[in-house]
């Protein structure tokens, strides 16, 4: 058989994957108004993981297996990282603020396996449908969760007219992004560096401006939306050029 003119294997996600997206989303809404409920979004992620490890799903073959292995290496790297730096940066940056009373690290533990069930799953997504679609679709949920959150938070907290531009015009952004994927991959790749580049520049120049509250919150939240754009950049420049699949 010619293997140049096999079509490349389209795999569809798994029913259970798919339910676990929908408990994933219903954790991240209810984790809102009650935080614990943040705890669900750890069981969507590897909850089909558990199962298909005791032999209770049978939806898995070695391939499966293998990116299921390498998305929590992946994770488990992450994780370790931010320790590392937990100790680093007190040691050779003394320009930040001080750090938040009580916790003597800049990533404490909700953080850190925050970071792990993101790091899993954007790995676990890109490897399963490669990186232009799994890119797209990243994007793409990552724009709906930030606008179900916008919402919620306006429902909770009230809504502030002037916060509405920016917080819709960055979901506009992501969804723009996950259109451009599939049409000019290498070109968003480049996009999102890029955008993750400004990010990290803006984040330090207003980190010494801020109170140790706003500090601490914009580290976390900062470092994740550059999880997310800075990893599906890389992926997305990495790809031959005109190699769209």
């Amino acid at each position: 058989m010619d293997t140049a003119t096999m079509k490349p294997v389209v795999r569809k996600l798994p029913s259970a994957d798919w339910i676990a997206v929908g408990l994933g989303m219903l954790g991240l809404v209810l984790s809102r108004f009650n935080a614990p409920f943040f705890g669900l979004l750890g069981l969507a992620v590897f909850g089909p993981s558990i199962l298909r490890e005791l032999g209770v799903l049978k939806d898995a073959d070695e391939w499966v297996r293998g990116i299921m292995y390498r998305a929590g290496f992946h994770g488990t790297l992450a994780t370790a990282l931010f320790l590392f730096l937990n100790r680093v940066i007190p040691r050779f940056d003394h320009q930040l603020p001080e750090l938040p009373k009580g916790t003597g690290v800049w990533f404490d533990t909700p953080f850190l396996w925050q970071t792990l069930v993101l790091v899993f799953l954007i790995s676990y997504l890109l490897q399963y449908w490669g990186s232009p679609k799994g890119s797209a679709r990243i994007l793409l949920g990552f724009g709906t969760v930030l606008l179900i959150d916008i919402v919620v938070s306006g429902l909770r907290w009230g809504f502030q007219p002037g916060f509405w531009p920016v917080a819709f015009g960055v979901c506009g952004l992501l969804y723009l992004l996950s259109w451009s994927v599939p049409r000019r991959p290498r070109g968003t790749g480049a996009a999102l560096l890029v955008i993750t580049v400004g990010m990290i520049v803006l984040a330090l120049s207003a980190l010494n401006k801020s109170s140790v509250e706003m500090a601490a919150g914009l580290v976390s939240t900062q470092v994740h939306i550059l999880l997310v754009f800075g990893v599906t950049g890389w992926a997305l420049l990495k790809i031959p050029q005109g190699d769209s699949e």
